[in-house]
């Protein structure tokens, strides 16, 4: 006679106590391998004395003592990033992606859900433009910050025009948009089907080199674990410049060089395709002004420039220098093998502000190495974007809003390792 198997309840304590000896594997794995990462970046940080050899501004050389004085102060509890199986069936999916091959949807044919679709957006809040894309493709799949707006566009014939109205939700980045119900022109310009491979496919297994999936997911498990330990550095670094910003908001910063950051970024996210689909120049005034005047971006902005400052004064009283070797060692480490003295001598602006970049990247390494750094933290639920951020300076201390970066960071998409 077979035995009985366990009732609901004893499986149902199993399977969850199979599930948090999981997670507490997963998060001894990344935990570790974020520690190993982190050491390498302080054995080879900068020295944190500032040098008499070399004059430097007074008025930088005492803003750089004092935030390497304040990362002495700082502890950082970072959240533990965890590898699920979920993790790997989304890397799987995505090379399935790369090796995919495409079907354009014929003249007439309806759009799909799933399917790509080649267009031009014009979103209208109140009669004024406030988003443009141009010819960029999109996956007609939900966005949760543009809820229904792909959604519209399944049954849609190829090629078309359509008005679509979409109420944008509470937490939309531009916060004076949040929550209205904007209008998007939309030009269908064409469609295509993706079809991928299994993993199966002959195809898809010369690339991988793993016949067998059990191999695949033990290789791909093992990237993803270098990879979220990166992030929960990466994590650190931003919130040690979050934590010192905080500390630090009594600092002048030229609102002069606000108005730039955020007409840089507005030209960036809107200012060039506004253009391109030729909308009036009234109208983009009109949306350049709403972009820089909203209270979120603009503290935001506020950040960002502080920030650049802050590390500017850093790698100067520190005599922190960056040379052409070390670039070209730290881009072939990121990228292989490429033609990086073409690409630098064919872009001389990119040559430089990959210097400028790495050189402030060293500065932040210098602050890290005086800060407390702990891996214990339970992480946000996933997608959500590093908290807590910059309130607006203008601002009275009881007014200020625990707002996130528009650019933020997300953190390890993954929950607290749990015992139970």
């Amino acid at each position: 006679m077979a035995p009985k198997p366990p009732p609901p309840k004893v499986r149902g304590q199993a399977a969850r106590q199979q599930a948090a000896q999981e997670r507490r594997t997963s998060a001894r794995s990344t935990t570790l391998e974020a520690g190993r990462q982190l050491q390498r970046i302080l054995d080879n940080a900068p020295g944190a004395a500032p040098s008499s050899a070399v004059k430097v501004d007074d008025a930088l050389k005492k803003s750089a003592e004092r935030l390497l004085k304040l990362a002495e102060s700082i502890e950082l509890h970072v959240p533990v990033g965890l590898v699920r199986d979920s993790d790997v069936d989304a890397r799987i999916e995505a090379l399935r992606r790369q090796l995919s091959v495409t079907a354009a949807r014929q003249t007439g044919e309806v759009v799909r859900a799933g399917d790509e679709v080649h267009v031009d957006l014009l979103g209208y809040l109140g009669g004024d433009v406030f988003l443009a894309e141009t010819d960029t493709w999109y996956r007609v799949n939900p966005n949760r910050l543009l809820p229904g707006l792909f959604e519209a566009m399944v049954g849609l014939r190829v090629p078309t025009q359509r008005l679509i109205n979409v109420t944008l939700p509470s937490d939309y980045p531009v916060s004076a948009q949040a929550g209205r119900t904007v209008v998007f022109a939309v030009a269908l310009k064409a469609a295509r089907a993706r079809k991928l491979p299994e993993v199966t496919d002959p195809l898809f297994v010369a690339v991988t080199q793993k016949p067998k999936v059990a191999e695949l997911r033990a290789q791909i498990k093992g990237e993803l674990i270098a990879f979220r330990a990166q992030q929960m550095v990466e994590h650190a670094r931003l919130q040690l410049l979050r934590e010192l910003y905080i500390k630090s908001m009594a600092d002048e910063v030229p609102a002069a060089l606000v108005d730039e950051e955020l007409t840089r970024q507005w030209r960036d996210v809107q200012g060039e395709s506004q253009a391109r689909q030729g909308v009036p120049l009234e109208a983009q005034k009109k949306s350049q002004q709403a972009y820089t005047q909203d209270p979120t971006l603009r503290g935001e902005a506020r950040r960002i420039v502080w920030e650049s400052r802050a590390l500017e004064a850093v790698a100067a009283t520190l005599v922190i220098e960056i040379g052409d070797d070390e670039l070209r060692e730290t881009l072939t480490a990121m990228f292989g093998n490429v033609d990086l003295d073409g690409i630098l001598y064919r872009n001389p602006g990119l040559h430089k502000d990959l210097l400028r970049g790495l050189r402030l990247r060293r500065a932040q390494d210098a602050l890290l190495a005086k800060a407390k750094v702990a891996f214990d933290a339970p992480p946000t639920p996933a997608g959500q974007r590093l908290k807590p951020l910059v309130p607006p300076a203008d601002k009275k201390p009881d007014e200020r809003l625990n707002v996130t970066a528009t650019r933020g960071l997300k953190r390890p998409p993954s929950k607290a390792p749990t015992s139970s």
